[in-house]
């Protein structure tokens, strides 16, 4: 199998990721002319909820695109390993339902993309070089290998999929090797099935994530390490950031932005902006909520006490 054989791309979508969806979409379109892809959005009204209007939006945007709503019928298991060994927190139960690719029994490619990264370059011969799955082994900020897969990106190739291999996964109900450093949600249940020693690595350039590339110079870097999917981990690009962690990455936020513009008709846009500023404000008050300041005579009576090395009341 090569680059040249049709491609159906899964991704898992909800209201608020839908505009991460398109332009990864429109993206991966754009710099792979000429091939035939489709996509498919898993969704579902409790884990994943996509209203019938963003539905019929999308599939006015994008060509060949159909939504699956996931039947939860088999996911006795896997809710059990959520529940009970990977103590997943509610945020992240929508991305179980990915394991639905797992189920595809069609001929050509499969490949799984999260909704928050863009593409960048065209995808090789390398991403699909077998039948087996294959993604790109996690790594350490300084690039030491961790023994289990990022799941951001997956190729499950022709001999891990179909009604049989679906069974097998949906099957999965213990966690012995669970190595939390793995993550609480559908890259916890793919370590415990598939890792680096029995399954297939692809190049690291197909999964570059924003904590691997300097706060300046991201777009040479990027251009250096040949990437073709840009991964916005940690707080989404179309949101306001509340993570600390992202002070530094105002120019992955400024690639997205120019990406996001390039890749939107001017209606959309506007939508995308309105939709930005819907979400922040939303997430900041929230965050106020959650987070009230401390009152300034609360806070010089904690600072004395401590002074006087007394505990805090």
């Amino acid at each position: 199998m090569t680059a040249a054989d049709p491609l159906r791309i899964y991704s898992v979508v909800s209201n608020p990721f839908r505009y991460g969806f398109l332009v990864m979409a429109r993206t991966v379109l754009a710099t792979n002319p000429g091939r035939e892809i489709s996509f498919r959005v898993l969704h579902h009204p409790e884990l994943s909820p996509l209203d019938a209007s963003y539905r019929e939006w999308l599939g006015q945007c994008i060509p060949q695109l159909e939504f699956v709503e996931a039947d939860l019928s088999a996911y006795g298991n896997i809710f059990h390993l959520r529940d009970k060994v990977f103590h997943t927190p509610r945020r992240l139960w929508a991305a179980f339902l990915i394991l639905e690719a797992f189920a595809d029994d069609g001929p050509g490619q499969v490949l799984c993309l999260d909704s928050d990264m863009i593409c960048l370059g065209p995808l090789e011969d390398d991403l699909f070089a077998d039948s087996d799955f294959r993604a790109v082994e996690a790594r350490a900020p300084k690039g030491q290998p961790l023994g289990y897969f990022n799941t951001g990106v997956m190729r499950i190739g022709r001999d891990v999929r179909g009604p049989d291999a679906y069974r097998k996964v949906m099957s999965t109900r213990s966690g012995k090797g669970y190595n939390y450093r793995a993550g609480r949600a559908d890259q916890a249940l793919i370590s415990l099935l598939f890792t680096p020693k029995n399954a297939s690595c692809i190049d690291g350039r197909y999964n570059v994530t924003r904590r691997q590339v300097p706060a300046t110079g991201v777009r040479k870097r990027l251009g250096e390490m040949r990437a073709v999917f840009f991964h916005y981990v940690g707080a989404k690009p179309w949101h306001v950031s509340l993570d600390r962690r992202d002070l530094k990455g105002l120019e992955a936020e400024a690639l997205w932005d120019g990406v996001v513009k390039d890749s939107l008709t001017t209606d959309e846009y506007i939508g995308y902006l309105e939709d930005w500023r819907d979400l922040s404000r939303k997430l900041v008050r929230t965050h106020v909520k959650e987070n009230p300041p401390i009152p300034i005579i609360v806070f010089f009576r904690r600072l004395v006490r401590r002074l006087r090395g007394m505990p805090p009341t």
